[in-house]
């Protein structure tokens, strides 16, 4: 028997899961940064828990805005594109440049009241822009011009990345897009693979020249041969290590919220942030990573079926360049819990921010937003 899910109640699954989702993200991020004040006695959990709601509260503004007001069409401009691909790179490079180093990354700006990251803000553009380049390519048929310009675009994207040192956006940019050029229909198997491969190239390149990152990867093949040293535990598997020891704590059904033994004894870094899928391992157990491991698939899945009724080339590039960052970001996150190279990705709805929460609601806005005029087009049309 096959069952049919009609477009608006795929619309009101995607905001029902991205509501879940937000107040269950809230209450751990409670459960994680009451006890995370005392790595830093400056911050007091009220400033704490304001600062996150106001980005909650921003964040779902701007996604009514987007969603009810904004014309996506406008972004096929070609002069606005350029913009908004020279500004990602003039952001990138401004910022691995002038701004100080945070744990051997450069990837904040403070501008005193609060932290912006501007990667957060520049992965939906870069999908965007993305997305105009794989449209053009399919209306005008020009290969040639989609690799020259696009892989000069991505080169400049990816060396700006480099010099921040920030492997785990350059790796959600380059799967995403990957993702998004097998979606090409005027893009031939054999190039497809080629583009591929460039990426995979491009981030291996990253891995080996890049010390910092280098690390990481040898203490996590170290880790997976269990030949830690006590300095590893120490030192650059001390992250790692603690991840897996709360997951292992956490067990079946968990500790219970604020029941924490890692979170007590202060062996998990960056609680509120990356090790926030480890804090949820060990207190709310493996039925709770097991919820979220499959929100993100039901997520995919609303957003890729959107992505199949939307026409527009334009638009369905868009929606599967922005569900595959959204996915891939978390996936990667709870990768780097179970020991993969620690890469400081945040967990979308969970981690603290504001960065991440408002440019992720901005970008589900935009989802909706070709969903709903793709729907009123049909309606016209009929």
């Amino acid at each position: 028997m096959r069952v049919s899910v009609s477009p608006e109640n795929i619309k009101s699954i995607l905001l029902g899961l991205c509501i879940v989702m937000q107040f269950f993200g809230f209450v751990v991020f409670l459960s994680s940064y009451t006890s995370s004040i005392a790595f830093d006695q400056t911050f007091s959990i009220f400033n704490s828990v304001l600062t996150q709601l106001a980005a909650i509260v921003i964040g779902w503004t701007i996604l009514f805005i987007v969603w009810k007001f904004f014309n996506y069409e406008l972004l096929k401009n070609k002069k606005i594109i350029f913009v908004l691909g020279a500004l990602t790179i003039i952001v990138i490079f401004l910022l691995a440049l002038f701004v100080e180093s945070r744990g051997g990354a450069f990837r904040w700006i403070s501008i005193g009241f609060a932290t912006i990251q501007p990667s957060e803000f520049v992965k939906p553009i870069v999908m965007i822009v993305s997305a105009y380049f794989l449209y053009m390519t399919e209306k005008k048929n020009k290969k040639k011009e989609f690799f020259l310009w696009f892989g000069g675009y991505m080169i400049l994207i990816f060396a700006a990345f480099y010099k921040q040192v920030d492997l785990g956006t350059m790796s959600v940019i380059a799967l995403s897009v990957v993702l998004m050029a097998l979606c090409a229909r005027s893009i031939p198997i054999k190039e497809k693979v080629f583009f591929l491969l460039s990426m995979f190239v491009l981030v291996c390149g990253f891995v080996f020249f890049s010390p910092h990152t280098h690390n990481r990867f040898e203490s996590s093949y170290k880790l997976l041969t269990n030949n830690l040293t006590e300095a590893d535990l120490r030192g650059s598997a001390y992250h790692q290590i603690n991840n897996l020891r709360a997951l292992s704590y956490g067990g079946v059904f968990g500790s219970g919220l604020g029941h924490s033994v890692q979170k007590q004894k202060k062996s998990l870094p960056e609680i509120s942030t990356d090790s926030i899928f480890a804090l949820i391992g060990e207190e709310l157990g493996f039925f709770g990573t097991t919820f979220i491991v499959l929100f993100f698939l039901g997520f995919s899945f609303a957003c890729l079926y959107i992505a199949s009724y939307v026409k527009d080339r334009f638009g369905m590039f868009v929606i599967i360049g922005i569900t595959s960052v959204i996915v891939s970001q978390a996936y990667f996150h709870i990768l780097v819990t179970l020991g993969a190279p620690a890469s400081g990705i945040p967990l979308v709805f969970f981690s603290k921010g504001g960065s991440i929460t408002v440019f992720t609601m901005m970008s589900i806005g935009l989802v909706l937003n070709i969903f709903d005029r793709s729907i009123a087009l049909k309606k016209h049309r009929s």
